[in-house]
């Protein structure tokens, strides 16, 4: 099952959406396919991600690491209780998330900047997560990037969902 969630809120077969966008088999957007490792297991993920991924691939300029993506919710309860600091409902599991590698606080930095200008300019409202990572002994350096207030958040296509936190209707940092 590999699955893409559209801007309405729609899920679609992979091949569909692929159609639909005139791409090629296991094409997920310019730069990014199902060859991905953390993207050729099953899975559902939000087209938005892919266009973030690419605009920040065309402003740095070099390759994005995925580290993770879609989890189940079984693998989800498994991380938790690997790391106590993840989170116990996570976007990750509605597939409207995705983590990317960086490799230093300051090219986190410098990617933020850019993810912030991405969502600006494609009127997307996303949360970013890396503060807490940072924090972490050891310190990791990766960015949670997540679309969640364009799904849940009011008048968006997923907004009745009942009991969605408050925190993924707005775009926050953390």
């Amino acid at each position: 099952m590999k699955k893409i969630i559209t801007a309405k809120g729609e899920i679609l077969n992979l091949t569909d959406w692929q159609k639909s966008k005139d791409y090629e088999p296991n094409q997920l957007g310019k730069y990014f396919s199902t060859a991905e490792e953390k993207l050729s297991a099953d899975f559902i993920l939000h087209e938005h991600l892919f266009t973030i991924l690419d605009k920040l691939r065309e402003y740095v300029n070099k390759p994005i690491i995925i580290n993770s993506a879609y989890r189940t919710e079984l693998q989800q309860i498994k991380l938790k209780d690997v790391n106590k600091g993840a989170a116990t409902y996570s976007p990750h599991v509605w597939g409207l998330a995705i983590d990317i590698d960086t490799i230093s606080n300051k090219e986190t930095a410098r990617y933020l900047v850019i993810l912030r200008k991405i969502a600006k300019d494609l009127n997307l409202q996303i949360r970013l997560g890396w503060k807490q990572y940072q924090n972490m002994t050891p310190a990791k350096t990766f960015i949670h990037i997540d679309v969640t207030p364009e799904m849940f958040g009011d008048g968006r296509p997923w907004h009745h969902f009942p009991n969605i936190q408050q925190v993924y209707k707005n775009s926050i940092e953390w």
